[in-house]
């Protein structure tokens, strides 16, 4: 009914239709009237508009803003995640990560084939979502993983790649949850065994002498610099500046970190320091000649691996699972250098400043100066007959493979070279 239509001696017309009649339940009303308030010529193009399109608002769409002005309001075009805001606001995923689940949901998704369950239950998410059944079949799923003996980031990366297709569920995920924390139970984390100092220059030695100067100028970089592996499978000689790089007018190294892990709570750029001698001695033999643009390890993460445990069999160090002795691993070199630059000075803040860990508490775990030592108290007296007569051949096999590097000698002809010199000897 018109506001104006007359009331005094005449009959009440009948109401006009109004231009948000199409409009449905409360909520659709109430984002309408959440809009902010609009002058009268404004008012009547909206009004128009309505009545033409027969517009419904999502509601809960245009709340964060009701209070502006009509100049300045526009409406995001994009949706509302209760648990993560509008896109883009939320956690960020790496490319790498966001690669790992989609893999990691194609096998879910053939799973669910083998499993005999229906894909629509996790790809068609529209509407009402069947939570009880999805928490149920990915407890199924987890099982079967733990089963094969997959490691756990399948499972929980699988979790976290539906969580991200289906925001509103991932508040609801709690039952499948669960699971992975009675994962984490049967698993315990453990601590990485720290590599003692004279390991380590019978491993490099061991790796010039069968012609792997990259295999040793990883492990030397890794451990002096307390760098974490992947951090020396990313970087580049344009990274590495080392004394001959500046006319030696410093002593030390520098490695600056591509994409460092703590970016995002940290310095976004991070570099390394590397001072000890032997090792600068080590890296500028397997490195001074690279080309800028040339990676430090031009193989993947697994030869470095695979060749790390080929040395440590080879002097009769632990290197598998499931042994006797805590096994030797590429991260073992990160915890044995920070161990080793505790004792030599006891100074835990430049340990923690040189390893970029963001609390002492964190570096704790990786300084275990007890352990470094019991190593060789628990190995057997060929093991270190083994990693001690390497030791004593180092400087020796340094000096050969900077010989041989500064002639172009090719290191796949180091070890036939270095072993007649050692028959010649004999």
């Amino acid at each position: 009914m018109p506001a104006d239509a007359p009331s005094r001696g005449a009959d009440l017309e009948l109401p006009t239709a109004s231009v948000l009649g199409h409009l449905k339940g409360g909520r659709e009303l109430t984002a309408v009237a959440g809009l902010p308030t609009l002058r009268r010529w404004a008012s009547n193009w909206h009004r128009l508009f309505f009545k033409l399109c027969r517009f419904s608002p999502p509601a809960g769409l245009l709340y964060r803003r009701r209070g502006s002005s009509y100049r300045t309001f526009v409406p995001s075009p994009l949706q509302f995640d209760g648990t993560l805001g509008f896109p883009g606001e939320g956690r960020t995923v790496e490319p790498a990560t966001q690669r790992n689940r989609d893999a990691l949901w194609n096998a879910f998704l053939v799973w669910l084939d083998s499993a005999g369950v229906d894909r629509a239950l996790f790809t068609s998410v529209e509407g009402v979502v069947d939570i009880d059944s999805i928490n149920c079949i990915f407890g199924r799923y987890g099982r079967d993983l733990y089963s094969a003996g997959r490691p756990f980031a399948h499972y929980s990366e699988t979790l976290n790649a539906f969580a991200a297709k289906v925001p509103k569920a991932r508040r609801l995920l709690q039952p499948a949850w669960d699971l992975a924390f009675s994962w984490k139970r049967e698993e315990p984390g453990r601590h990485h065994t720290a590599l003692p100092w004279q390991a380590l220059l019978a491993l490099v030695g061991a790796a010039f002498t069968w012609g792997w100067p990259r295999v040793a100028g990883a492990l030397a970089l890794a451990w002096g610099g307390l760098l974490r592996i992947g951090e020396v499978l990313q970087a580049t000689r344009g990274d590495l500046t080392l004394p001959a790089d500046v006319k030696h007018t410093v002593d030390y190294a520098y490695l600056t970190i591509r994409d460092p892990k703590t970016r995002y709570h940290a310095a976004r750029h991070q570099a390394v320091h590397v001072d000890q001698p032997d090792i600068l001695e080590i890296i500028d033999i397997a490195y001074g000649k690279l080309g800028k643009a040339e990676r430090l390890w031009n193989f993947s993460g697994q030869t470095l691996r695979v060749r790390f445990r080929q040395l440590c069999a080879a002097l009769s160090l632990p290197c598998e699972p499931g042994g006797r002795l805590p096994p030797l691993e590429l991260s073992s070199l990160r915890a044995g250098g920070a161990t080793w630059l505790m004792m030599q000075g006891e100074d835990s803040e430049l340990v923690r400043r040189r390893g970029r860990w963001l609390s002492h508490r964190i570096m704790e775990i990786y300084v275990q100066e007890v352990s470094s030592l019991q190593l060789f108290g628990y190995l057997p007296e060929a093991s270190k007959e083994k990693v001690f007569a390497a030791l004593w051949a180092f400087k020796d096999v340094v000096a050969k493979a900077r010989f041989f590097s500064t002639v172009g000698i090719l290191p796949t002809v180091w070890y036939k070279l270095i072993a007649a010199g050692s028959i010649a000897d004999a």
